[in-house]
């Protein structure tokens, strides 16, 4: 393996310790070898380091190891690393490993928790003080990939659901891949009749992801006609490389149903983000672009457009990072999997949200509404899942600072003696919408009237 004593790293799972207690010195104390030293190495891997002397007992500890990914590294990572604060700075992704002391005192072992990931990168950080009166923090590398058996076709979308056949007019096709795959072009992809008596179908271009681990073939469109593939045909997509392959048949007559909106798009803007809900008459992948009204349709910079390839008939497309109060104007596009294409155009406001959060749910019993604003709340024509909270259309009003208690017609008040009886608000078996009914862990989500996502809760 490679060794350098400054490096970079990503995804930790634990940190040099501040109080790390290195014996006193007999000599510089650093790393001399770690085993194995391959660089391909299987996915249960573990490692051996080999230290110059005996350790103190607290780097047996995960504090001084560190086990990252390759692939998300900044500068600022680095920093905390040698600082003894990437503990506290960065949590979002921890590899698990445990570390315990060797056959000899002067040797541990790291070994994962759980196996890695195959044909992914890593790097292995050890991180210890030196024996110098400056005590300054150092860092061993050790870089390595783990072995695969090559990628594997894991999803496409040649069959849309159980159905095997295609519109003779299929404009395109989906795959994705376990690991990055080599696809230089269409060369690259065989698409052949069993017969080997219909002409190949011609591809337009070959499209492949940021990441290499999808693609996309689009069929040209043909000199004449609607079939870009020969009727009543068996085919078959072939990926030699990794030895995949895709059979289909193609149905008699071009798919000609055009694409239309079962009811107009749905918008729901709330205060930093807002939702498209949109429903087609069939299977569709949608796009949506926005901007500021009177700017460009860029998607404030962020990555665009928000895509959504799954073919279904029902979608939901979010745009993030939105300001409260600002009015936004947006284009939604959908097409179906023959080229069939709709669009629409609008625009929506941004603003607050109600300050009413879910602060504690029993199950079968009750879910507790708190107000947590300055103003108060009518509640009445919010909604627990999909069912109304009030049905009678009453004012249901929370104040300032007070909450309601929503009762499930299994509530019993004798149980809950801190509960004030004039904040409860008892709920019809409907009403509850199954929330309270489970004692097994869910997400319960409230909305407003307008369809605003309020508050959720995590079971």
């Amino acid at each position: 393996m490679r060794l350098s004593i400054f490096a970079l790293a990503s995804m930790f799972f634990c940190a040099c310790s501040e109080d790390i207690d290195i014996p006193p010195p007999k000599g510089a104390f650093r790393v001399l070898e770690v085993t194995p030293d391959a660089y391909l190495l299987p996915a249960d891997s573990s490692w051996t380091f080999h230290l110059s002397r005996p350790m103190a007992p607290s780097l047996t500890q995960p504090l001084a190891v560190v086990l990252v990914k390759r692939d998300a590294v900044d500068d600022a990572l680095v920093k905390n690393i040698v600082e003894g604060k990437l503990a506290k700075a960065r949590q979002d992704a921890p590899i698990e490993i445990n570390v315990t002391q060797g056959v000899k005192p002067d040797s541990i072992i790291v070994k994962p928790v759980a196996n890695l990931e195959p044909g992914s990168a890593y790097s292995l950080f050890f991180c210890y003080k030196t024996s110098d009166q400056r005590a300054k923090r150092q860092m061993a590398r050790y870089d390595f990939r783990v072995q695969s058996d090559g990628p594997k076709l894991v999803q496409h979308d040649v069959w849309l659901g159980d159905d095997q056949t295609v519109a003779p007019n299929r404009k395109q096709f989906h795959f994705r891949f376990s690991e990055p795959m080599a696809l230089m072009d269409a060369h690259s992809v065989i698409i052949a009749s069993d017969s080997g008596q219909v002409p190949v179908p011609a591809i337009e271009w070959l499209e492949q992801s940021s990441d290499r681990k999808a693609a996309t073939i689009v069929f040209a469109n043909p000199p004449q006609g609607c079939e870009r593939l020969a009727p009543n045909t068996a085919y078959s997509v072939t990926f030699p490389a990794i030895q995949a392959k895709v059979s289909f048949s193609t149905r008699a007559q071009c798919d000609d149903d055009i694409v239309r909106w079962e009811k107009p798009p749905e918008v729901i803007a709330a205060d930093t983000s807002t939702e498209v809900h949109l429903v087609a008459n069939k299977p569709v992948a949608a796009q949506l672009w926005f901007g500021k009204f009177d700017g460009p349709l860029d998607c404030l910079g962020v990555s665009c457009p928000v895509v959504v390839d799954d073919y279904r008939a029902s979608q939901t497309l979010s745009a993030d990072r939105l300001e409260v109060g600002v009015k936004y104007r947006f284009l939604l596009a959908v097409e179906d999997v023959v080229g069939h294409r709709l669009q629409k155009r609008g625009v929506w406001t941004t603003s607050a949200l109600p300050k009413i959060t879910i602060s504690e749910v029993i199950p079968g019993q009750y879910i507790k509404l708190v107000n947590e604003g300055t103003e108060r709340e009518d509640v009445s024509g919010y909604f627990l899942q999909t069912c109304p909270i009030v049905e009678d259309h009453q004012s249901l009003f929370i104040l300032p600072g007070s909450y309601i208690v929503l009762a499930s017609p299994h509530f019993r008040a004798d149980q809950y003696p801190d509960v004030d009886d004039s904040h409860i608000h008892q709920l019809k078996t409907a009403q509850f919408c199954g929330t309270l009914a489970s004692r097994h862990p869910q997400v319960i989500v409230l909305r407003d009237g307008l369809g605003r996502k309020i508050a959720s809760y995590r079971g």
